[in-house]
């Protein structure tokens, strides 16, 4: 299961992507890649971290961003 959705942040629109498990993010590395955003969300099951602009974090760590 996969959902996208996105917020906005100081007049920029941040992409959040949740995913069931912990697999790549083709859709979320198009729009990275397309449209330049200063960061982008990644909820997992697992833990978090950053590579380069994509932040992933737990599903419950929602509530923070």
């Amino acid at each position: 299961m996969r959902l996208n959705s996105s917020l906005e942040r100081s007049g920029s629109v941040i992409p959040i992507e949740v995913k069931a498990g912990n697999r790549s993010t083709p859709s979320l590395n198009q729009y990275i890649a397309h449209y330049r955003p200063p960061f982008a969300y990644k909820l997992t099951n697992t833990q978090h971290g950053q590579v380069e602009e994509k932040i992933t974090h737990p599903h419950y760590m929602v509530m923070f961003i």
